[in-house]
């Protein structure tokens, strides 16, 4: 049983560079890995495993890193050195959660930070990714249900860093709260999150936050057009109809779409043909 106290949560941004991302990512799923790219070649000898504690430690494989890191078109310096004491920070048991394209996956760290330019067999992707962690199995999870809406907007955010550890501690909570709705592994000590009014939100998913909006926005139209016949859907039908948040359906008559925006302009004609 794995214990909260005794365990850091890790955000990944799997992004190395690839012509083909997708499939490089669907091969570290697979492998059961995630990691940082820039190829390390001719830093260390075929096939063997180098541990990044002790890369770091070494100053040979330092001046070797910096010169490369120096050299013409590569900009990437200070922010390899960001994600190099990431991944060196990362321990076996860690949790670690990942949003690809297809879905979200959540796993515990089962080998720390190494380099191996085998781990993908004699795939030329060994050379697409220098320092590599290894994970029990990824967990995967199809849609954001299992997430609460605070962990699935740092996901979610486009600028974020490769790796990143979670240092709130009510989102270290949140997602030991989901790892365990997911995973057959559990984690000790996660508590119940104390709602307030200034937080509950953030702690529902995304189809609960617009069931809530549903209801808000139907008590209002019901308010200021009590002779309405319309009826709003809740969020379930946005699984089917991803272009807009809700529908009003009245039968016999052409349904009505309706698109939510946080602090922006919605484009009419964007829209006129949804249905």
């Amino acid at each position: 049983m794995l214990d909260i106290n005794n365990i850091n949560c890790w955000v990944v941004n799997l992004k190395p560079t690839s012509n083909n991302l997708s499939e490089f990512q669907k091969k570290c799923i697979e492998k059961n890995v995630f990691g940082i790219g820039w190829w390390l070649e001719d830093f260390f000898r075929d096939g063997k495993t180098v541990y990044l504690k002790d890369y770091i430690q070494n100053s040979e494989y330092e001046d070797a890193y910096n010169k490369k890191a120096d050299e013409p078109g590569n900009g990437w310096k200070h922010i390899s050195k960001m994600a190099l004491n990431n991944m060196n920070n990362i321990r076996i048991n860690d949790i670690v959660i990942m949003r690809l394209r297809d879905a979200y996956y959540i796993g515990i760290v089962s080998q720390e930070a190494f380099y191996n330019d085998t781990v993908f067999e004699n795939s030329p992707d060994n050379k697409i990714m220098s320092w590599v962690c290894k994970v029990d199995q990824w967990y995967a999870e199809k849609n954001d249900e299992f997430l609460p809406s605070e962990i699935i907007g740092r996901l979610s955010n486009q600028r974020q860093p490769t790796i990143s550890i979670v240092k709130n501690p009510r989102q270290k909570m949140l997602l030991a709260a989901a790892f365990n709705n997911t995973c057959e592994r559990q984690i000790e000590g996660v508590s119940k999150i104390n709602l307030s009014i200034d937080n509950f939100e953030r702690s529902l998913n995304y189809m609960e936050l617009e069931d809530i909006v549903c209801n808000y926005m139907y008590s209002d139209i019901n308010k200021s057009f009590p002779d309405n016949r319309y009826i709003l859907l809740p969020s379930s039908c946005k699984l089917t109809i991803p272009t807009f948040e809700f529908m009003l359906v009245f039968h016999g008559e052409n349904p009505i779409t309706c698109q939510v925006k946080n602090n922006a302009s919605i484009y009419i004609k964007h829209h006129i043909n949804d249905i």
